[in-house]
């Protein structure tokens, strides 16, 4: 199966546990247009290390993940992308995690 996530350095992390004090904290839900592509570029695009897919119909952004833990990866194939009826996005509290690519920035102080 071709893939839909456009980009090298684009890895799948694990299904992680979430809560409504959210793991990955920048959320964003698109419902008819959530795809692994969509949340890909939507979290690329805004400079986060991470992106998330959770209960077919958010896309979660972040640059740390699993506060709350990983879950089952049974978990996150329980709902289907709302753009993308043949892919899993995630289940009810459990985000499918993948990487965007992007390094971590490092802060240089100026003192």
């Amino acid at each position: 199966c071709p893939s839909d996530l456009p980009a090298a350095g684009v890895k799948y992390v694990g299904c992680f546990k979430d809560n409504r004090y959210r793991d990955l904290p920048v959320v964003y839900t698109a419902n008819y247009k959530t795809t692994k592509a969509y949340c890909f570029r939507y979290c690329r695009a805004r400079g986060y290390r991470y992106f998330g897919l959770q209960n077919g119909n958010a896309c979660t952004c972040g640059n740390t993940v699993g506060r709350y833990g990983r879950a089952s990866s049974k978990d996150c194939a329980r709902s289907t992308c709302k753009g993308d009826k043949r892919s899993k996005c995630g289940g009810p509290w459990r985000n499918s995690v993948f990487t965007t690519g992007l390094k971590p920035k490092s802060f240089k102080s100026k003192c």
